[in-house]
């Protein structure tokens, strides 16, 4: 059976800007009635692979029948988790449309809407046991403190475990901005292209980089080798671009390319390239080594939260390998059999240190209502 869901707005526009790469692997974490999966599937190749998340239990029936698919029940929050549990260790793109939707305002019992008679409810994920009726209704003042001060004790725990590690010094932002301004960069960009078998290019490639090490100039190089006709009275030269803006495989070797380099061969489906930034462009008006409060502030913002990341990845990979976790039904649960999970190192681990506090819920207490 088949939910009825709102018709995605701005499908193609939003999929576009995935840039979708036929064998690439992409997340859509907000899968509902499964319009964006459609159309990112559509343009996967036969060796791409789509995972969808979503925690409401009526979108499983929009389920997509497709090997290159997987529809994981759960909330999306624990993306990296899932992944991991599913072999993926990197994305080529995320899509999230989020809010809610109209399916769920449309159906009275989910209790989202003021149009209709119903309890309150308002649980996404239907399978969770408290809703909003039972929390309004039910609730002592004891037990909305309880649920907060777990939620409290949680925080407390990442905060000593994680963010008490977290040190921000000022030579990091200085760096760390000259990282984003690389990132933002454009540059001068040259190529040789060659065409030929394997054997025949690496032969090429010999050969220009001998060339290019003995003196040669790359634009002359370019005039002597390249397949393009345009390198003839270009030199290989192409323009002044971002990295972003290029062909994913090129603007992923430029990104990491120093000027004055040769790449290493680049394969498109438009040959084999060897790429040389000739020029760099920087965004004017900002000093690293000098930065205004705000920019400093920013930086240092944007730093935390990358740092915080990574030791909150190390800190849930030890809690990872400190549990015993068995799938007993990996066809219906979403995820793969126990013997094909991943296997995290204990050793240098203390798991009794990462033993994270599990409070037992009070049994609530329901209001009786006296008869006048």
């Amino acid at each position: 059976m088949k939910m009825e869901y709102h018709s995605a707005v701005l499908l193609k526009e939003t999929v576009d800007g995935l840039d979708v790469k036929p064998e690439g692997v992409y997340v859509d974490v907000t899968f509902g009635g499964g319009g964006h999966s459609r159309e990112i599937l559509n343009r996967l190749g036969s060796q791409g692979k789509l995972y969808a998340f979503d925690q409401d239990t009526d979108a499983l029936y929009n389920t997509i029948d497709d090997d290159r698919f997987t529809l994981i029940n759960e909330n999306f929050r624990f993306i990296k988790r899932f992944l991991k549990f599913h072999g993926v260790k990197k994305v080529d793109g995320i899509l999230a449309d989020f809010g809610v939707s109209s399916h769920q305002f449309d159906v009275a019992e989910r209790g989202f809407s003021t149009r209709f008679e119903a309890d309150l409810d308002m649980r996404m994920n239907q399978d969770i046991a408290l809703s909003a009726f039972e929390v309004v209704n039910t609730y002592e003042e004891e037990d909305l403190k309880e649920q907060i001060s777990r939620e409290f004790k949680k925080h407390h725990v990442i905060s000593r475990e994680v963010d008490s590690k977290i040190r921000i010094e000022a030579a990091e932002i200085e760096l760390f901005c000259k990282q984003q301004l690389r990132k933002e960069r454009k540059v001068g960009l040259a190529q040789i292209l060659l065409h030929g078998s394997t054997d025949e290019v690496q032969s090429k490639v010999k050969t220009i980089r001998s060339a290019f090490e003995s003196g040669v100039s790359f634009e002359e190089l370019a005039k002597q080798h390249s397949a393009d006709s345009s390198a003839k009275s270009s030199g290989g030269k192409l323009g002044i671009f971002k990295p972003a803006d290029l062909l994913a495989e090129i603007g992923e070797v430029t990104n990491n390319l120093e000027p004055g380099q040769i790449s290493q061969v680049v394969q498109t489906n438009l040959g084999n390239h060897l790429l040389y930034i000739y020029k760099e462009e920087f965004a004017e008006g900002l000093d690293c080594s000098n930065l205004k409060t705000e920019q400093e502030t920013n930086y240092s913002n944007a730093l935390y939260a990358q740092k915080r990341g990574a030791l909150l990845d190390i800190y849930m990979d030890e809690l990872f390998a400190c549990a015993n976790i068995e799938i007993k039904d990996p066809e219906n649960s979403g995820l793969p059999a126990s013997s094909s999970l991943p296997v995290v190192e204990k050793e240098n681990i203390n798991c009794q240190a990462r033993r994270m506090m599990v409070l037992p819920q009070k049994k609530k207490k329901k209001k009786v209502q006296r008869k006048n």
